[in-house]
């Protein structure tokens, strides 16, 4: 969900190839434009992501980070362990949740509607703009 505080645990790897009864090995994220390492943070020796940052999912869309149809971020980790290095895809997907209030163009209206006029007939009004998807 966006806007979890800052801390918030997101994943956790914890049955992988790079933890052995005997030796854990060390995560990070691999150095790549598409991850978004300025929102989340992995912790080296757990391998905990957590959020960095408060993530807006709307202003996500549109700075274009993700697709407003489904917000999902990927983050590319590594961990070495005894020399060996395992490569992980974590996708994360940002749920919106409801923050923004609808925003008319005109604080008020006013329609006239004749007497006669059939049940369940439209009257248009102008469209509303949401921030929030869907």
């Amino acid at each position: 969900m966006e806007d979890l505080p800052i801390g918030s645990s997101i994943y956790t790897f914890a049955t992988d190839g790079c933890k052995t009864p005997t030796n854990a090995g060390t995560y990070r994220f691999v150095d790549s434009q598409k991850n978004s390492n300025d929102f989340f943070l992995i912790d080296p020796y757990t391998g905990r992501v957590t959020t960095k940052k408060l993530i807006d999912r709307d202003d996500f869309c549109l700075r274009r980070m993700c697709s407003c149809s489904q917000c999902a971020i990927t983050l590319e980790i590594l961990c070495v362990n005894a020399g060996q290095i395992y490569f992980n895809d974590l996708s994360i997907i940002i749920d919106d949740r409801n923050d923004h209030a609808p925003q008319f163009p005109k604080s008020s209206l006013t329609i006239d509607v004749l007497e006669n006029v059939p049940l369940g007939y439209l009257i248009p009004i102008d469209i509303a703009n949401d921030l929030d998807y869907g």
